[in-house]
């Protein structure tokens, strides 16, 4: 069974950089961007309802996915299913230069919004596997239909969306004809992603003990609770706010010639966890 995948990417740029005045100039950017992945089985396949599984439930028409181990044969893959994985992302930036005398100052601001959609069926017309524990010969196993692993899933879906913030000022201070100091700040806090539709659930041992169960989804277990409980966000996990990037930056010229200049710099720097991506 041979697989496919159908990719394309389009973006859309819009920017206008503004002389507000000789000393002060603001640059402002506007970006689109667009993937789409849609992946899937030969349409010529078939699944395990056409080869006679009537009361087993498949979820695509055309995917098999069967391994018989030990020197026989596969047919199929997890990644080579039917599933649908867009990605649609919106960039805003907005910079302003500013030269005062001595001092180079820029500000600035960033935000992306990111939308991935997950459509997997991975696993919901079930994987088989033919090991050989039942007569020493996976492929004797695989002809008299003895199993030694199965499992199925449901379709996997996400819809999920996530912001990325970043505010920064920095100062490009000319001390003296040798010595520029770089020196600024960013705020970038952590925003998780989330799902739109609150898909997810999270485990408290402290709250299985107590048995504890959530006020969401009253039948489940205790202990399993979900967006909506006390003390359950959207994302499962907490934001963190305070996250501020300081850095610093020296170029200095020790004879003043400009053949030889000694650079130094430091900086502590964040990053936002990227939402799924499908390989």
């Amino acid at each position: 069974v041979v697989s496919g995948n159908v990719e394309r990417a389009t973006s859309f740029v819009l920017g206008d950089t503004y002389t507000i005045s000789p000393t002060t100039v603001n640059s402002f950017h506007a970006t689109l961007g667009r993937r789409s992945d849609d992946r899937g089985p030969n349409t010529a396949g078939v699944n395990m309802a056409a080869l006679g599984a009537t009361n087993l439930y498949q979820g695509t028409n055309d995917f098999l996915q069967v391994a018989v181990n030990n020197g026989g044969f596969a047919v199929g893959c997890g990644t080579c299913a039917l599933g649908r994985f867009p990605v649609t992302s919106f960039q805003y930036a907005d910079d302003v230069d500013i030269l005062r005398g001595k001092h180079q100052i820029a500000f600035g601001v960033d935000y992306l919004r990111t939308r991935e959609i997950q459509e997997n069926h991975y696993n919901d017309d079930g994987a088989y596997t033919f090991s050989g524990q039942y007569s020493n010969d996976p492929l004797l196993d695989f002809l008299t239909g003895k199993m030694s692993g199965f499992n199925q899933s449901g379709q996997q879906l996400n819809d999920l969306r996530q912001n990325v913030v970043g505010l920064y000022a920095q100062d490009t201070y000319h001390m003296t004809s040798r010595l520029v100091v770089n020196l600024g700040l960013r705020w970038e806090p952590f925003l998780p992603e989330f799902d739109h539709y609150d898909r997810g659930s999270t485990f408290s041992r402290a709250a299985s003990d107590a048995g504890q169960v959530s006020q969401i989804y009253v039948n489940a277990p205790a202990g399993s609770l979900f967006a909506g409980d006390p003390g359950i966000t959207h994302s499962f996990t907490a934001r963190k706010l305070a996250n501020f990037s300081p850095r610093l930056g020296i170029v200095y010229d020790p004879t003043g010639s400009g053949k030889t200049t000694l650079r130094v710099g430091s900086a502590l720097l964040y990053d936002s966890v990227g939402a799924f991506i499908p390989y």
